[in-house]
């Protein structure tokens, strides 16, 4: 597992790798990911049924809310560098960019909480205390809901094209929460990361 944070990412490690129709966002060698600074959950997560799943499909929007917006200053810097390379490789589009409009509160920056070909949430939830919890489809809305604060690992799952518009769809790998009401300490599935790498 890569250490990327936002004080030691170099973007112009970052390239797009084009596999068929799919693209890929590498950092260097390594799939892009990055620690997240401190996040703020303003709304419950999202669970809504699709067409090309038999699985709903969850995400999470959540808000900067540090005195400096690191976070958000960095995704401007990020997404600068994403038009860079979508217009080197040839790739025409509306960017659509990271952080989104939100009225008149703070943006909005959307992570997805993916699943494997079994339905299983694929990632790590750790309490403040870093115990593992398994996220799963009854006690997710607990442990990821409105009001909370937390870091996260989160990884660049592709690049999406669609109808004239661009972005990149960010997936949770590790998350910490932090406050009360984390829940019990469970035991998690083996495939997945076994130690928490997200620090205070």
């Amino acid at each position: 597992m890569n250490n990327n944070t936002i004080s030691n990412t170099d973007l112009s490690s970052l390239k797009l790798v084009k596999s068929g129709k799919t693209l890929k966002l590498f950092y260097g060698t390594d799939p892009f990911k990055i620690s997240t600074e401190k996040l703020y959950m303003p709304f419950d997560l999202k669970m809504f049924e699709n067409s090309y799943s038999n699985f709903p499909t969850c995400s999470v929007s959540c808000q900067d809310k540090s005195s400096e917006k690191q976070f958000e200053t960095f995704f401007e810097t990020f997404d600068a560098r994403m038009r860079e390379l979508l217009k080197a490789s040839g790739v025409e589009g509306d960017y659509s960019p990271s952080f989104k409009a939100n009225g008149d509160y703070a943006k909005l920056f959307k992570i997805s909480l993916s699943r494997n070909n079994n339905g299983v949430f694929d990632f790590v939830i750790f309490d403040k205390d870093k115990n593992k919890i398994q996220p799963d489809d009854e006690n997710i809305y607990t442990h990821i809901s409105k009001g909370k604060y937390f870091k996260a690992i989160i990884y660049a799952s592709k690049v999406w094209v669609y109808n004239g518009n661009i972005g990149v769809t960010w997936n949770m790998e590790q998350i910490r929460l932090f406050g009360q009401g984390q829940g019990q300490k469970q035991v998690v599935r083996q495939e997945l990361e076994q130690v928490c790498m997200i620090e205070d």
